[in-house]
């Protein structure tokens, strides 16, 4: 588990600390999304080399797994992800930018590529039901025609009642 002491003693002092402070920064942005790609990771980063360092950071065994066979899509190992989620959230004004930012330039950027499951969850993370509202509204037609009515209920409930009940979509 992500909480064992020795675990998160070893992933921050041995790993982490090791790693250069680019690679450090690139890391603790990342770790909030599950899946990593190179245009989302650049949109999160506000960068334009993650390609680069997704490269090396594969190459220096940095509990990176590849996804698919081309290499497009990458996850942290999850014990390693815990630990950088818990250290970003202890040290808000660090190296990168607040976990609600990170976020919301994720949701937009799932948004952007029509992707709902992932940018509505982003949003609310972010703080923005507002926001994950108005994903969801443009969501509901594709999800019902897929019968993913579990999903629709499941985001609802996760939005606060007032922004359920001033969208009549919502409501």
């Amino acid at each position: 588990r992500g909480d064992n002491r020795y675990v998160v003693d070893y992933l921050t002092e041995e790993v982490l600390a090791r790693q250069p402070a680019e690679i450090q920064a690139f890391l603790l942005a990342t770790c909030i999304l599950d899946r990593l790609g190179v245009d989302l990771c650049n949109a999160v980063t506000e960068r334009h080399d993650a390609a680069d360092l997704l490269a090396r950071i594969e190459h220096a065994g940095l509990f990176l797994t590849p996804l698919d066979e081309h290499r497009h899509w990458f996850r942290y190992h999850h014990l390693f992800a815990d630990v950088l989620r818990a250290r970003l959230a202890a040290d808000p004004r660090g190296p990168v930018a607040p976990a609600a930012v990170l976020h919301a330039r994720a949701s937009a950027w799932y948004a952007d590529h029509h992707d709902p499951d992932a940018a509505i969850p982003h949003a609310l993370s972010a703080g923005e039901p507002e926001y994950a509202a108005r994903l969801l509204e443009l969501a509901i037609p594709a999800a019902r025609r897929h019968r993913e009515e579990t999903t629709l209920i499941r985001w609802l409930d996760r939005l606060p009642a007032d922004v359920v009940e001033r969208s009549a979509v919502l409501s």
